[in-house]
């Protein structure tokens, strides 16, 4: 699932307001500084750099006691500047943050798009604090020296606008694209903690043998690689450029469903999300998912 901010997030080349267009047309304008804008737009050209060797980094992840740790390792490995996976299984935090890792690895750029990872709970919670006024949720996203702290309640307005804090529908995981603020990657909690992992591990297997799913799509991996697509799309804008949406529009559904996936006839952007999970999971990935592997460049 794509849960993308609906607004643009631009600075003018001149001045220091932004403007954040919600879906009712409302606008809302937040002002920032010179030196706020310099340190956002830094931001936004940030790049993944391994610290250590990354099959090393990912048996540490994997051999982590704790959710604490966990979290801690994604930190320390600058893999996120929020990381929250409370009220999951350990194997899907573990499984999860070692598959974004990988991801990383092979596209730098996606550090830029790395703001939170964890649980849906987790997110909800900071947003919540942040709407009444705990303006130390801004220094654990590495905001605090870009937003202005007199204008957190507009902020939380534009998240809440969305329905990205959390209270999503029965999608198990979702991408949040938000202009480099709050972007991230997070599972839901009622889908993957302690009793309810293993049914939704049946339930992948299921739909992945049904054909909702991509071939070899039914691991904790495969859905966060789902997630992973969508912010790659955001970040390079692959699903909106004219060579990718002729070649969506030159396969019918029944191409689709039968050489992708049921999920994937959805709209392009979950055709490309779905084409990108199949390719990094699938032992021998279909043509579909190859060509649509070929479009990030």
């Amino acid at each position: 699932m794509f849960n993308n901010f609906p607004f643009q997030f631009n600075f003018p080349s001149q001045g220091v307001e932004c403007a954040f267009c919600l879906p009712n047309g409302q606008v809302i304008k937040v002002r920032f500084s010179s030196d706020q804008k310099k340190i956002y737009m830094q931001r936004q050209k940030r790049r993944f750099m391994l610290k250590q060797n990354i099959l090393v980094l990912a048996n540490q992840i994997h051999n982590a006691n704790s959710i604490a740790q966990i979290n801690t390792i994604a930190k320390m490995n600058n893999i996120c500047d929020c990381c929250d996976y409370s009220g999951l299984h350990m194997d899907a935090a573990k499984y999860s943050l070692v598959a974004i890792l990988e991801s990383m690895n092979r596209f730098s750029e996606l550090r830029s798009k790395m703001c939170f990872l964890g649980s849906d709970t987790a997110f909800a919670k900071l947003i919540a604090d942040l709407e009444r006024g705990d303006v130390t949720v801004l220094q654990k996203f590495g905001l605090d020296s870009i937003l202005p702290s007199n204008e957190v309640q507009k902020i939380t307005q534009l998240i809440k606008s969305n329905n990205a804090s959390g209270e999503v529908n029965d999608n198990i995981a979702y991408a949040v694209a938000g202009g480099g603020l709050f972007d991230g990657i997070m599972l839901r909690e009622k889908s993957f903690n302690n009793s309810s992992l293993f049914r939704t591990l049946i339930n992948l297997s299921g739909g992945c043998k049904s054909g909702f799913s991509p071939t070899g799509c039914s691991s904790i991996k495969s859905i966060v690689d789902h997630e992973v697509g969508h912010l790659i799309d955001f970040s390079r804008g692959i699903s909106s450029k004219k060579e990718f949406i002729s070649y969506h529009g030159s396969l019918t559904s029944s191409d689709i469903r039968s050489g992708l996936s049921e999920y994937a006839c959805h709209s392009i952007v979950e055709f490309f999300a779905e084409g990108y999970s199949e390719y990094c999971n699938n032992a021998y990935p279909r043509e579909i998912s190859k060509k649509i592997y070929s479009f990030i460049k």
